[in-house]
């Protein structure tokens, strides 16, 4: 198991949220097309480029009322996620906030 996986799963017991949580390792690529299910909470943090081709199955799969959250959105390169959160403002079903923590974060909420 990777070292961060490792380390989120020991955090998420130590919170008393392990059993909320149903982590999946893999290539997010993969997982994400062949995934059946919702999802209240999507956390991306990996390579941005592919976040557009994502997109259609991070929609379909995240619940109304459900947060997408986008890691690294202050740096480095911010203008590398233009293209991406150009789509989901334009879809007008998301309200969006940017929380600069770290290296910023923006949190995408879906609307019901």
């Amino acid at each position: 198991m990777n070292r961060n996986i490792s380390i989120a799963l020991e955090h998420f017991k130590k919170a008393g949220t392990e059993t909320l949580i149903n982590p999946i390792h893999g290539n997010i690529g993969d997982v994400l097309q062949s995934f059946k299910g919702k999802q209240d909470v999507i956390f991306l943090d990996a390579v941005r480029t592919y976040y557009v081709d994502w997109w259609r199955y991070i929609d379909d799969i995240l619940v109304p009322g459900g947060l997408l959250l986008v890691d690294n959105t202050l740096f480095p390169n911010p203008d590398d996620l233009i293209p991406f959160f150009s789509i989901i403002r334009a879809c007008g079903m998301y309200e969006e906030v940017l929380v600069p923590i770290g290296k910023g974060i923006s949190l995408f909420y879906k609307k019901n």
